[in-house]
């Protein structure tokens, strides 16, 4: 651990005030789950910046919802931004869970937080290997009484979908990168700058810490 690490207030600069109109205050916390996956961690961060990039082709059900032509991309000096308008009009279970504006704030190096209308998701993605990773998962509704249990249970059930669905291309990915015929490619300047600024932090800090 950094023994001199920077203050909270100044890592999260600009995102208290951005998260101060969503009143988390308000919302409880509901369950706690964990995941562990065959990849390194970098992939699973990696995974959840690419901009929406591969959710047409994995996440049928939330692809239904985002209005993919309005996705968002914001980088400020700690974090990435990611937002998209919610199509009401669509009749599913994860519309029927997922109100409001989609909100999918990664903090460096390895938090995010999903907020949707009356509903946070944490992911906290911990190393536990070269090709090991945990993530837990926090979930938070603004009502967690019992006549609501039944609607929280299928907002986790579409969480617990999408990471599934994660779990799959994370793995893959990190076979394909012990491919001997794999080679680094260009990210997206549209849809990959979330990535982009999180290699620019992990690359700085990596070279930090080789000269103390």
């Amino acid at each position: 651990l950094d023994p001199d690490p920077v203050p909270l207030a100044e890592n999260l600069g600009a995102l208290v005030g951005q998260v101060a109109p969503l009143g988390l205050g308000r919302l409880q916390f509901c369950e706690r789950r964990e995941y562990e996956l065959s990849c390194n961690w970098k992939v699973f961060v990696d995974n959840y910046l690419d901009g929406g990039y591969h959710v047409p082709h994995l996440h049928a059900g939330l692809n239904s919802i985002l209005e993919y032509t309005d996705y968002t991309i914001e980088n400020f000096e700690r974090f990435c931004l990611q937002s998209s308008p919610i199509d009401s009009s669509v009749q599913s279970m994860t519309a029927s869970v997922r109100k409001g504006r989609a909100l999918y704030y990664w903090v460096y190096p390895n938090l995010m937080l999903n907020w949707y209308e009356g509903y946070l998701d944490t992911n906290l993605v911990i190393p536990l290997g070269v090709d090991r990773v945990k993530v837990i998962f926090e979930f938070y509704f603004d009502d967690v009484s019992l006549e609501r249990a039944d609607v929280n249970r299928q907002s986790m059930a579409v969480s617990e979908k999408i990471q599934d669905e994660d779990h799959a291309i994370c793995e893959s990915v990190q076979r394909g990168l012990s491919s001997r015929a794999y080679g680094a490619g260009r990210l997206s300047v549209r849809r990959e700058a979330g990535e982009n600024l999180f290699h620019k932090l992990l690359a700085r800090d990596l070279r930090g810490g080789l000269t103390r």
